[in-house]
């Protein structure tokens, strides 16, 4: 069961699936277009690239993956996405965090309209 359809069998979502999804991205589109900002990855430093990468690879624990694949493994791949420009580092200035998210991310996407 995804979070929306457990928000919206516990009487939270009075809106259809649709428009309560349609609203929800609106509203994260709406935040993230006035407090959140691209960061250049070729703007921080190696030390703070190397951190802002790895608290993202590590964010959500442990990789349950069929195979093991070592930190500096994973690190080296999201940078090659980075320099490709297929994902880019994004500040909010809000909560003072950052994340790395695909060029396809609708997120991304409202930042830069």
């Amino acid at each position: 069961m995804s979070s929306l359809d457990q928000h919206s069998s516990s009487g939270l979502f009075q809106l259809e699936k649709s428009s309560a999804v349609a609203f929800l991205f609106s509203s994260i589109f709406s935040y993230y277009k006035m407090n959140a900002v691209k960061i250049p990855y070729d703007q921080l430093s190696q030390e703070a690239l190397k951190g802002v990468i790895e608290e993202f690879i590590t964010r959500n624990g442990t990789d349950y993956g069929e195979a093991q694949i070592p930190l500096e493994t994973k690190i080296a791949q999201v940078l090659i996405q980075l320099k490709s420009k297929d994902a880019f580092i994004v500040f909010d200035h809000h909560s003072e965090t950052s994340t790395i998210l695909h060029k396809d991310d609708q997120i991304l996407k409202s930042i830069d309209s």
